[in-house]
């Protein structure tokens, strides 16, 4: 959506084949759900940017080829509107890419070092100042393809569970016939079709963005507690029924 033709041709089919691996550089240590709050900085050199700083919690930073950054180049907007997107070359002697071990002895996460990193002028995505916007763009797709894999494996669950009070007797009578079973599986129900609307709805393209709207209704914001508000939803209903 925001790449230019050249980004385009240059990188897509590359990304199709996996002949290059992608990481995104967005989260920093002091700011991580506060994503606005990020220190990593971009200086125009002229024919280049330089980028310094740092990024942790980057999935698959080790095999990486080229990370999608998120960096400040305007210290004196807004903290929202002063953050631009690049491409950044993750094999140049600029960066450092060191594992994160976790107790499990994974190292899909990793932090990263940037010291004079060099992005071509060709390499920014949108314009000066349209980074977070861009995030917003890249996270709604992210997340929003997730909380629709998860509203129809609760909508399954929910098929199983109306098989099983069907089945199942109270003093002799089918559990289904239960005032308060049904009312929770109603509630349930009804539940499940809202939060599925609502992901549809705020996950449009068109809908993506989302920088201008309050933080509770931006697409990150709803398709990150869909899924919780569903789980707690269906817990409840199964332990109405047993």
């Amino acid at each position: 959506m925001h790449g230019t033709e050249e980004q385009k041709r240059r990188y897509l089919r590359k990304i199709l084949t996996a002949e290059e691996l992608w990481c995104q550089l967005y989260s920093e240590p002091g700011a991580g759900s506060d994503l606005a709050s990020l220190r990593t900085r971009v200086e125009d050199r002229g024919d280049h940017f330089v980028v310094n700083g740092q990024k942790i919690w980057t999935s698959g930073g080790l095999v990486a080829d080229w990370g999608l950054l998120l960096a400040r180049t305007d210290t004196g907007a807004a903290k929202h509107k002063g953050i631009s997107c690049f491409l950044l070359s993750m094999r140049q002697p600029g960066v450092e890419v060191r594992p994160l071990r976790q107790i499990t002895g994974s190292e899909h996460f990793s932090e990263v070092f940037m010291t004079d990193a060099r992005v071509e002028k060709t390499d920014l995505v949108g314009r000066l100042g349209q980074g977070w916007e861009i995030a917003q763009t890249t996270l709604s797709y992210e997340r929003g393809g997730s909380s629709l894999a998860r509203v129809t494996r609760y909508a399954a669950a929910f098929r199983q569970l109306l098989r099983a009070v069907r089945k199942l007797r109270r003093d002799g009578r089918p559990l289904l016939e239960d005032p308060a079973v049904r009312a929770k599986l109603g509630g349930e129900r009804l539940g499940q079709r809202g939060e599925a609307g609502d992901v549809r709805e705020k996950c449009r393209p068109a809908n993506a963005v989302g920088h201008d709207l309050p933080p509770r209704e931006r697409p990150t914001a709803v398709t990150r507690n869909v899924g919780l508000k569903m789980l707690q939803q269906f817990a409840d209903a199964h332990c109405t029924c047993h």
